[in-house]
């Protein structure tokens, strides 16, 4: 990864990253179908989530059509184990920044197709189309669901050296920039 990119990544707030071949990753059907359970509250209510996301093996083959991604991952200190509004809050903050990240990266993406991968369900629209029955209104800057796509984020981490559990009262968040290359500058 060339310099550019990684003050890019620090300057967005990522200072832990790393790039990992597709062909490595670890895909588990379990992930997606927890999104059935609906924890989170988001299932059949998004087009990143499932149902309106794709079936597991549609997420999988959409993953598989590229060559490598770019991880990010983000720690945020929160109270307490219980502090569940500073995890949401942490995570809303995560994918702003991975936003602004993707909106800095595109010029040296030399026009290439990408897939962005993050943390739970996309937040882009205050509500999602999805319940209408209607079309993304902005595919482009949409965020798909790393859970959904049955992505093993622990073993993802481990692949780039990075940990899942950074200790006491904090919680982590990755992202995933999907891409055929990363333009050199060379």
């Amino acid at each position: 990864m060339n310099d550019s990119i990684k003050e890019i990544l620090k300057h967005n707030g990522f200072d832990k990253f790393g790039v990992v071949a597709i062909s490595d990753f670890v895909f588990n059907k379990v992930f997606y179908d927890t999104c059935a359970t609906n924890q989170c509250g988001k299932y059949n209510t998004n087009w990143s989530c499932p149902p309106g996301a794709g079936s597991f093996e549609e997420l999988v083959a959409k993953v598989k059509k590229f060559q490598q991604a770019l991880v990010v991952q983000s720690v945020w200190a929160i109270a307490d184990s219980f502090d569940i509004e500073g995890m949401l809050e942490s995570g809303e903050t995560h994918n702003v920044m991975l936003r602004a990240l993707v909106d800095e990266l595109r010029p040296l993406l030399d026009g290439q197709e990408k897939l962005v991968l993050s943390a739970g369900a996309c937040t882009l629209c205050k509500e999602c189309s999805y319940i209408h029955g209607k079309p993304c209104p902005m595919p482009e800057r949409a965020f798909g669901s790393l859970e959904a796509a049955g992505v093993d984020v622990m073993a993802l981490l481990q692949q780039c050296g990075l940990k899942y559990n950074n200790g006491p009262n904090t919680v982590s968040y990755v992202g995933v920039i999907l891409l055929r290359r990363v333009k050199s500058e060379e």
